[in-house]
């Protein structure tokens, strides 16, 4: 009898059970992700769930180091009418700074859009200060003076501990401050690394901008040495140039590193007094590159001074900028 030939069984085909899924978790989505989850969780389950979970995320955020940061006064404060003696408000600005998270801080913008670091009511705080050692550029907006067409100072001396606050600045900008005074040029002239100082749309009293010209002060002796940019757009400026003519305290002839001047409206004085600006020009042409301004008179000025002025011709260039009116009137 022949022998039922039975087919090769097949190899039963065993296979790979599939990975287990890795968890996930809230927790290990991106930072800036979580950041949005939690600032925009209104649904009550939503806030449950991120409870549980809260220790942990306050934790993983201050761990996120931030290395520039927009500081508003508002956000700082609160919405407000009057504001408290400067000290408080400094304090609580010293106390922000001081966080773990912003350690390795480098760029800070003020801004300063609600009533503070004014001279205020109530006694004055005791603050205890620390220098922000890390940053390196800093600049105070005071858009409140700006956006109520009105001058709203800040407190001299609260300015002025706020410079002394930052010794190691490369770049400082003031935007709309209306109180610019002794006391802020006596802070910053001990920062040694400042390269860059602009003063957009700020002011100084009329009877400290002719002192300030007539001490010689003008001439830039007691700015930081080393600045290669200045902005020089601040209100009243002009008396100050009146009074350094009188004394022939050449303008800016201290500052042998200046590389790039820019110059505002405010300005206009220098081309009154003709003399005095085309030496002032001679000694800046040493080391000055580059001249901007938004007046086309001190433009015109500018490139007077390089074609009469010799024997060897000055080599800055002049850039005239065009004028943008930002409060939006008419």
């Amino acid at each position: 009898m022949l022998a039922t030939i039975m087919p090769p069984k097949k190899r039963q085909r065993i296979e790979e059970a599939p990975p287990p899924a890795a968890r996930c978790s809230l927790l290990d989505l991106p930072e800036e992700l979580l950041i949005v989850i939690i600032r925009y969780a209104k649904h009550v389950t939503t806030q449950s769930a991120l409870q549980r979970t809260c220790k942990a995320l306050n934790r993983l955020l201050e761990d996120i180091t931030i290395n520039q940061l927009t500081l508003s006064t508002h956000h700082m404060f609160g919405s407000r009418l009057m504001a408290p003696h400067y000290s408080k408000d400094l304090q609580r600005f010293v106390d922000v700074l001081q966080k773990r998270r912003l350690r390795f801080l480098r760029r800070l913008n003020l801004v300063v859009n609600t009533p503070s670091f004014a001279i205020g009511r109530g006694q004055r705080a005791r603050c205890y200060l620390k220098d922000a050692k890390s940053l390196r550029h800093f600049s105070i907006e005071s858009t409140l003076s700006r956006q109520m067409h009105s001058r709203l100072p800040m407190s001299g001396p609260g300015l002025t501990k706020i410079m002394q606050l930052m010794p190691n600045l490369i770049s400082l900008s003031l935007s709309d401050v209306p109180n610019i005074a002794c006391g802020f040029f006596k802070a910053i002239r001990g920062m040694r690394g400042l390269r860059n100082l602009l003063f957009t749309r700020c002011s100084m009293s009329t009877h400290f901008a002719a002192e300030y010209g007539f001490l010689g002060e003008l001439t830039g002796k007691h700015l930081p040495p080393e600045i290669t940019r200045l902005k020089l757009d601040v209100l009243n400026i002009g008396r100050a140039i009146s009074m350094a003519a009188r004394a022939d305290h050449l303008f800016l002839s201290s500052m042998t590193n200046l590389v790039e001047l820019e110059l505002g409206e405010s300005a206009h004085e220098l081309a009154n007094e003709m003399w005095y600006s085309l030496r002032s020009i001679d000694l800046m042409s040493r080391s000055l590159t580059t001249f901007k301004s938004s007046s086309q008179l001190l433009c015109t000025l500018f490139e007077f001074a390089k074609e009469i002025m010799g024997p060897t011709p000055l080599e800055y260039t002049v850039k005239p900028l065009i004028q943008i009116d930002i409060t939006g009137g008419g």
